[in-house]
């Protein structure tokens, strides 16, 4: 496995309300990495710079240490994929139909048919996410946790080893967040595939991530392992916020020192 699968070096941009300074990273290979931060803090223009979705006014982005620049629309997303948070409304497709939209970065003009490989591709990608009895089903009748695995089945069908997750649990339930999670989690462990998704929940961003990206205005603020990260002082200097943070069998709970002050006063 590659030392450095993905890496950004000295990333700036200004776009008006998409602003990144000086954004410097290394992603684990192989491993999980959340990026946490408030609102309008730079993160999914963090994943858009990295598919070249937005474009760089310096720095490089380095997907296995050669230069983005480098490679074409089509080598690039035969690198690295992405899932956005926006579901775009789909036209009347099956799950299989949709997943198999992933193999399009392997396909040559006028030579549309499946290969032996894309259809290993797509029933594994169908599997993997436990889509195999929905393969016949419309897309737009499946609930919000078995579209978004859907989604997420067409992004591994595209045979990546770099996946980009922008807030894969938005607009889910509990339930069907931990779902996605887990999901995903058994996927890193069982394929090595190098994940790094945006996150707007601290708790699930420490349990299931193995490193952490904390933004802020633009910048890098925090980055390191989440046990060592997620304190009362990085919740101070993120978020604003006064808690306190305790781990409890590896998870984090984060509670908010106003509630423990009412808790009191009752």
């Amino acid at each position: 496995m590659n030392a450095k699968a993905l890496e950004l070096k000295d990333i700036s941009l200004n776009r008006g309300y998409f602003r990144l300074q000086g954004i410097n990273a290394e992603f684990p290979p192989g491993r999980i990495t959340a990026v946490v931060g408030p609102n309008g803090s730079g993160k999914s223009t963090l994943l858009r710079t990295m598919t070249r979705l937005i474009g760089v006014d310096s720095g490089e982005v380095l997907i296995h240490e050669k230069p983005a620049s480098a490679f074409s629309p089509r080598q690039l997303a035969q690198h690295i994929s992405m899932l956005p948070q926006a579901k775009d409304s789909m036209p009347d497709l099956t799950v299989r139909e949709l997943v198999s939209y992933g193999r399009a970065p392997y396909k040559k003009l006028f030579h549309q048919r499946h290969t032996k490989e894309d259809k290993r591709a797509i029933d594994f990608a169908i599997e993997a996410t436990c889509m195999s009895k929905h393969v016949e089903r419309l897309y737009y009748t499946l609930s919000g946790g078995e579209q978004q695995r859907a989604r997420i089945a067409m992004a591994l069908a595209q045979g990546t080893d770099i996946l980009l997750l922008d807030e894969p649990t938005t607009y889910l339930d509990i339930a069907h967040q931990l779902e996605i999670l887990n999901m995903l989690k058994r996927i890193n462990e069982h394929m090595g595939i190098t994940i790094v998704m945006v996150l707007h929940d601290l708790q699930q961003a420490a349990a299931y991530g193995h490193h952490m990206i904390a933004m802020k205005r633009g910048i890098i603020a925090a980055a390191g392992h989440p046990s060592a990260l997620l304190t009362p002082a990085f919740l101070k200097e993120i978020y604003d916020i006064d808690a306190k943070v305790m781990f409890i069998d590896g998870y984090p709970l984060i509670i908010p020192m106003a509630g423990i002050q009412i808790q009191e006063e009752l």
